[in-house]
């Protein structure tokens, strides 16, 4: 995403939104996905450890 801009693939604005991630996904690796399967799989969140080892 660094060496593309949201003008190159024919969005407005300056935040890259889910349907312009796909756009960039599709043009790039040539990849069709959805917005919600975009949203999902590329959103790195951040993990609580298990019960276990959290009260240990």
């Amino acid at each position: 995403m660094l060496d593309y801009a949201l003008a190159d693939i024919g969005h407005t604005g300056v935040l890259w939104t889910c349907a312009s991630v796909r756009v960039l996904i599709e043009l790039v690796c040539g990849v069709s996905k959805t917005e919600q399967g975009v949203g999902t799989s590329h959103v790195a969140a951040p993990a609580r450890p298990a019960r276990r080892s959290y009260w240990q």
